[in-house]
Formats: C-alpha cells, sequence, structure tokens
C-alpha cells in the first residue's frame, strides 16, 4: 500500500505485544498460557484462550509442542468433543456444555485448528476437525439441530426442533470451513473443487458433515478406545465388505473394517471364493478348507463376521445368475457402507467381484455408500486414484494381525513387502502415520470440467 513507516510501527507494536504474551501469560511451570487478572497477575484456570498465541505466531517451537500436548491430553482437553472451552481437570468444568465451563464452539475450534495450521501440525488439525464434524453429526441426530454450543458428551434423546435458529445459520460459514479443511488436509486440493463450489445450505452442509462423520471418520478422534468407551454410536452402521479371495478384504480395508467393529458397528465380509488355487500341492479342497479358517481367524481379529459366496478361484464368473445371488446377499444385509475391489484390476476374480459388488449395490432401493479399496496398487490395481483416507494408525496391528492369520500366504511378507509401504504412503499422503485409501464413487451434481467441452 505505499505506506511502509506505518507497516513497520504496526510490526513493532506486534513484536512487543509477542514479548509481552510470553513474558506476562505463559507459566513456565504449568506449561502453558493463561489470561492475567485485573491485577495483572496470571488466572489459574485453564481455558481453550491459551491457543491463541499459536494463531498468532507468539509461541516458540517448544512452546507449540506444549500447547500440542495439552490438545492430545484426555485429561484436559482431548475430550470426546475437541476441544472444550475449559480444560476437563479445571474446577467448574461440566461436561454437559456449561457455556464457558466446557462447551464446543465453531469458531474456538476454528481458532485452534488455525493455530495448528501455522504450526505445521497439520494432522491434529485434521483430527480435531473431523471430531468436530463427527459430534455434530450425531448432535443433530439426537436433537434436530447444530445450532449454539456444543457438549463434550452426547445428549440425551429430545425431540427435534424444526430449525437450527439464529446461532446455527449464524454458524455455518465457520464450520464449512471445518468441512472444507477436513477434506483438504486428507486429499489432492486439485480434486476438491467439485467439493467445495456448492452454495451452503443446511441440507448439504448436514450431508456432507454425516457422510464424513458417520461412518469413515467418526473415530478419529484420539484415543479411539476412549471414544468407543465414551458414547455408543447414535445408530450402528451395517458395514459389509465384498473380496474375491481370502486375504483381499483384510489387504484393502483391514484396518478401517476394525475401527467400525471397535466402534460398535456391525461388519460382515464376503469373500467371493475361497482360495481353491492358493496353496500349491493341496487339492481345492484342502486349500479351501485351510483358507476358510484363516478367514475365520482373520475377521476375529478384525471383529467382522465372515460369509463365503460359493464361487471358485480361477474360474469366477458374471452373469445374471451370478448378479442376481450377490444382490440377495447384499440387499439381505441391508448395508449402510460397501467397501469393493477397484475394477480396474490385473486379476480377474477381483475385477468380478467388483463389479457383482456393484450390481448388487445399485439394486438396492436405498443404495449404499460404496467405496472401492486397493490391492497392491501398481501390481494389481491400476489407475488408483482415492479421494478419501481412514486413519488407520491406531488399529495397525488388527490390520497386521488380519494378514498374519492367513498362514499359507505368508501373510507376514506380505504385509513386509507390500502393505506396511504402502499404508505409511496413504498415511503420508494424508498427513497420518499410517492409512487407508479408497475411491468413494459419488454422484457430482457439478457440470464437467474437462477441457475443450
Amino acid at each position: 500500500m505505499g505506506k511502509a513507516p506505518e507497516a513497520a510501527g504496526f510490526a513493532r507494536e506486534a513484536d512487543e505485544l509477542g514479548a509481552a504474551i510470553n513474558a506476562l501469560m505463559w507459566d513456565p511451570a504449568r506449561r502453558f498460557y493463561f489470561d492475567l487478572t485485573l491485577e495483572g497477575k496470571r488466572a489459574p484456570v485453564k481455558t481453550i484462550a491459551g491457543f491463541w498465541p499459536l494463531v498468532a505466531g507468539v509461541a516458540s517451537a517448544d512452546q507449540a509442542d506444549d500447547l500440542v500436548n495439552e490438545l492430545e491430553n484426555p485429561a484436559t482437553f482431548n475430550r470426546l468433543h475437541r476441544v472444550p472451552t475449559l480444560a476437563a481437570d479445571q474446577a467448574g468444568y461440566d461436561p454437559a456444555g456449561g457455556y464457558w465451563r466446557g462447551a464446543v464452539w465453531a469458531p474456538t475450534t476454528t481458532m485452534v485448528i488455525r493455530g495448528l495450521e501455522r504450526y505445521g501440525r497439520g494432522a491434529l488439525a485434521r483430527k480435531i476437525a473431523l471430531n468436530y464434524l463427527a459430534i455434530m453429526g450425531q448432535v443433530f441426530q439426537k436433537t434436530g439441530t447444530v445450532g449454539g454450543r456444543k457438549p463434550t458428551r452426547l445428549p440425551r434423546d429430545k425431540t427435534r426442533s424444526r430449525s437450527p435458529g439464529r446461532i446455527g445459520r449464524r454458524m455455518m460459514g465457520r464450520r464449512r470451513s471445518q468441512v472444507q479443511f477436513a477434506l483438504k488436509s486428507g486429499s489432492d486440493p486439485g480434486r476438491l473443487r467439485s467439493m467445495q463450489t456448492p452454495p451452503v445450505t443446511r441440507r448439504n452442509f448436514l450431508k456432507e458433515s454425516l457422510v464424513i462423520a458417520g461412518p469413515i471418520v467418526a473415530a478419529t478422534a484420539s484415543p479411539l478406545a476412549a471414544v468407543a468407551a465414551e458414547a455408543a454410536p447414535a445408530r450402528a452402521l451395517k458395514v459389509c465388505c465384498i473380496g474375491a479371495h481370502p486375504d483381499d478384504p483384510e489387504s484393502g480395508c483391514a484396518g478401517t473394517l476394525a475401527r467400525y467393529a471397535q466402534l460398535g458397528h456391525s461388519v460382515t465380509v464376503v469373500y467371493l471364493t475361497r482360495g481353491e488355487r492358493g496353496i500349491r500341492g493341496k487339492s481345492y479342497e484342502e486349500a479351501a478348507s485351510i483358507r476358510s479358517q484363516e478367514c475365520i481367524a482373520a475377521c476375529e481379529v478384525i471383529g467382522a463376521k465372515p460369509v463365503f459366496f460359493g464361487q471358485i478361484n480361477g474360474a469366477t464368473e458374471v452373469n445374471n445368475t451370478q448378479v442376481d445371488a450377490m444382490s440377495r446377499l447384499v440387499a439381505g444385509q441391508a448395508p449402510d457402507v460397501v467397501f469393493a475391489h477397484w475394477p480396474i484390476d490385473t486379476h480377474m476374480d477381483h475385477q468380478v467381484a467388483s463389479i457383482l459388488a456393484i450390481r448388487a449395490c445399485m439394486a438396492l432401493p436405498r443404495p449404499p455408500l460404496l467405496f472401492f479399496f486397493e490391492v497392491n496398487t501398481g501390481s494389481q490395481s491400476r489407475g488408483f486414484l482415492p479421494n478419501t483416507y481412514v486413519d488407520v494408525s491406531q488399529v495397525v496391528e488388527n490390520k497386521k494381525g488380519a494378514l498374519l492369520a492367513h498362514v499359507s500366504q505368508d501373510g507376514l511378507g506380505i504385509w513386509r513387502q507390500h502393505h506396511e509401504p504402502i499404508g505409511i504412503w496413504r498415511g503420508r499422503e494424508a498427513g497420518v502415520s499410517m492409512a487407508e485409501a479408497f475411491v468413494h464413487l459419488t454422484r457430482d451434481n457439478s457440470v464437467s470440467g474437462l477441457p475443450g467441452i
């Protein structure tokens, strides 16, 4: 703007304020920022205001680490609904909300998210954003509103109101920001244009938040066990995974399935075949018996129910009879979410399993959410460009254990050579230590953005 002297003055004032904040408000013993009383002394109460220095860029790297530790501490700010206005270990904390005594607000949550983003803590910022959306979805299902303050525990069912009210409408913009941040942090920004362009309305906001929050992301809050123990899901979902062979579902999405199971949802794994050709030197019957038992053991690790469809490894087929049979099986499950093979694959059985799953989902009067998983991308799955990621960092041992159950296939070798590297790679894409990636089949209302048309 050509006002260099004024800019320099503001910069000096900002530096002086930053130094004063660190000198007066940072408690080196408690490793946190505290408000000042009228007498200029530090107030003893630990509140969400202590994270404002992250937004301002005032905190040093060490101070930022201390603040992150508080955000990850279940005894203070890492509650079921992150981040409460008052730390849970403070006198007067109210888990039912209590206005500024423990409620969760969109503006203050956004403040924490932006502060973390400024300090390069994108993974934690994304967890908090997605946790907010997950709990908001559950609160809406129970109360019929997304307005006002949010408790750090879920409310009991109440008569639903017709409108979120003025507060809910006023906060929509901030909540949309959190939806977009959550998506952006886990996906290629170049593929987000169609997700971000629709105008914000109560309907499409709720649709976005519930899709993200319900099945895939409801468990991203850490620790996962605390979420599962503190509150049961608003509605138990039915999740179905359809794989071609024993160990295919475990390879593609065992971590995600384990998270669903831990959250109290019903998980079924459908094996198209029993892997009859999968053990050299064994008859089809012997191999099928061995590998079926391995499937059962793997599903026990995941927390899933195994179902065997009855086709033969290496001789799978797609025809009207098989489509009808799969449609009946899937209809009997009445799934909310279905996981299936990515259809572009070098293995014919994987393609067959994918097509049968797609046809079965399309035949349902209320089609489920359909997500495609990868198996050995680059070797088997081809052209797989994920648009959905699931943080499986807390259930790595479940995924690994499910693969190790397939002793006849050298599950440990498969894990070390293929799926551990893929999980780490997808984790880096999503900003977490370990992730599973999916392509979500969506129906986009936007006009094609292809060049020339």
